[in-house]
């Protein structure tokens, strides 16, 4: 999976290792270590670690009240560099 591929590049191997770092400082790594990410990415790590109720598609994540906190924690940890 490309995602997989893309977190084992920044170091995150298992599900334990993106738990401990979360979603968000995660995207932001990937981010700085490649250049870019896609937010579809942000989404989908954030809905697979949140306690959404089960079912949740990241779709959902990307368009509810959820997307502007992520996108504010993105904002505030690239604010502060690496």
């Amino acid at each position: 999976m490309r995602s997989e591929q893309l977190l084992a590049e920044i170091g995150i191997r298992t599900a334990e290792e993106l738990r401990r770092r979360g979603a968000v400082q995660s995207y932001v790594d990937l981010k700085r270590a490649k250049g870019h990410a896609s937010l579809n990415l942000l989404w989908a790590l954030a809905g697979a670690l949140e306690p959404w109720p089960e079912g949740t598609h990241w779709r959902e994540i990307s368009r509810g009240e959820a997307r502007l906190s992520l996108l504010l924690a993105v904002e505030d940890l690239e604010l502060k560099g690496p």
